[in-house]
Parts: structure tokens; sequence; C-alpha cells
């Protein structure tokens, strides 16, 4: 059963000798899957008012200009972020938008936002490496997250905008001197 394999980059792939042809790939079955020791997989879980906020947002957005949408409309965005300035998906959107006008330090700004955003909403467990902070201002030791591999999926629609915000991230910080 496919379905109870893990994404692409966390499954093993083998030769598959039953066939002449060396080329060949074929995925190993679900129990030879390569699974790193203390794998949590995470995703994020919008709340109910930020659910009815990306409805309203695609219908904004897939409203067509001829029926007087807004599809297309720079200052329709730049409004819908400014009444929700914690709605992610409108937010990067205007970045994108900002960089394509060439104001980069505005865009910047409004993807640094989207991140915070989306560090805010992780729970500790998905942060990098959170060390405890012993009487002394050094570490313990002990750490949470560092003896844990934490994994997101991309093919979560939920997910999509993180990876998005995080690809932004390294396209547009070239761009920014």
């Amino acid at each position: 059963d496919e379905s109870s394999c893990p994404p692409w980059p966390y499954s093993t792939f083998t030769n598959n000798d039953d066939d002449d042809d060396d080329d060949a790939i074929s995925t190993s079955s679900p129990d030879n899957y390569y699974q790193p020791q203390n794998t949590t997989w995470y995703t994020y879980n919008p709340s109910d008012t930020y659910t009815t906020l990306t409805k309203h947002y695609d219908s904004l957005t897939n409203t067509s200009t001829a029926r007087g949408g807004a599809m297309g409309d720079v200052n329709s965005l730049a409004l819908f972020v400014a009444e929700n300035p914690y709605y992610t998906e409108a937010t990067l959107q205007l970045a994108m938008v900002l960089f394509h006008v060439n104001d980069r330090q505005r865009g910047m700004e409004l993807l640094f936002r989207c991140l915070w955003i989306y560090e805010c909403a992780g729970i500790q467990g998905f942060l990098p490496n959170q060390k405890k902070v012993g009487k002394k201002g050094g570490t313990n030791g002990s750490s949470t997250a560092s003896s844990s591999v934490a994994l997101m999926d991309y093919e979560e629609r939920i997910n999509n905008g993180f990876f998005s915000a995080l690809f932004r991230l390294m396209q547009t910080s070239s761009m920014v001197g």
C-alpha cells in the first residue's frame, strides 16, 4: 500500500531485480523504508478564523475581473494584508509583488513577517535544537529537539506556505544588497 509509505525523500529505492532492464527503479516494500530513529512528522493546524480567512482570500483571488472581482488588483491585495496582517498566503503574495516592482526592502520585511508568523505557529518540538539553559547560562546537555528528527510533508496543502516562504527567502536573499 503506497499510502502508508513516507513521502519521496524519506523513502528508499532499490533496483528492480525481476526486470532485465538495469535502469529500472522500483520502490521497496513499505516495511523496508528507512525511518530515522525518533522521527516526528509535523503539520500546521489552522484555526477556524484562519480557515475562514483562507476561504475569503480564495474567493478574492478566484473572482474574475469581468464580474467586478479583484483578481490582479494589487490594491485589493494590499488592503487584505492591512486588514489581516497575520494571514501568511496574502502576505507572501504581496511581498513578491513588491519584489517585482523593485521595492525589495519592504518585500523583505513582509517576507520576514511571514516567516515569523510560521515560527510563532510552530510548536517547540519542530523548532531546531532548542537547548535548555542551566543556572550559569550554559547548556546542561539535554535537548529535546536534537535527539529526534522533525519532518514536515510538503504535499500537505497547509504546509505549502511555509516551504514557499523558505524558498522565496533563499531566492530573494541574493537580490537584496
